[in-house]
């Protein structure tokens, strides 16, 4: 560990506190009566999740690291990170492979990706469903729930190690108040709420 890993490690912590807003507002999407459908907001989670797990995909549905890409640049010096994401994808492997196939898509060509159904309601639940070239995936909120939740773990295990770096060296710096308020781990008490058609409610817009 040192500060231009923690630097790093910073930009990917805003980019997965971001996501976790945006999946909670998509479960009070349709409080009101509004165009607004949740499609970017989607489209956007999907476009993150490979910049905060590198990993990809082969044609035979085999998920695999990319070493030399996102935090794994820094594996040697980040204790058991190599591990912790191998445990994530094992343990997401069919969202994970739904979501490597849209965002293919959507990197290269946005109009060949359409959404054909939306489903919301008030029991915390909702699906997505993308039709790409005949092929059609559903992307339902508990399976992206259970990869948040273990985004959030690892990289509230890389924020206690950045703050472990500090306290050691008695570096006093702003920065480091700031990262102390990251309670990273909250938006997994929110998950396990049964409140999330109320909280996704409260940040829609009038």
């Amino acid at each position: 560990m040192n500060q231009k890993i923690i630097n790093s490690i910073y930009k990917y912590i805003e980019v997965l506190y971001k996501n976790n807003q945006k999946l909670i507002k998509l479960f009070g999407v349709d409080a009101l009566d509004t165009f607004n459908d949740g499609t970017l907001d989607i489209l956007s989670i999907i476009q993150d999740v490979p910049r905060l797990i590198p990993y990809s995909c082969n044609k035979k549905r085999k998920l695999y690291l990319i070493p030399d890409d996102g935090l794994l640049t820094y594996s040697k010096k980040l204790k058991n990170l190599l591990d912790e994401y191998q445990k994530i994808l094992k343990n997401n492997k069919e969202c994970l492979i739904k979501i490597k196939r849209i965002r293919n898509k959507c990197e290269h060509i946005l109009h060949n990706v359409s959404l054909t159904s939306c489903y919301t309601g008030n029991n915390d639940w909702f699906r997505y469903t993308f039709k790409i070239r005949g092929h059609k995936y559903n992307i339902e909120s508990k399976e992206l729930i259970s990869l948040f939740k273990s985004l959030n773990m690892l990289y509230n295990s890389l924020i206690i190690d950045m703050l472990k770096y500090a306290e050691k060296r008695n570096i006093d710096h702003p920065f480091y108040d700031h990262l102390q308020r990251i309670n990273i781990l909250g938006f997994n008490k929110l998950y396990d709420s049964g409140l999330l058609y109320e909280i996704g409610k409260s940040t829609i817009e009038l």
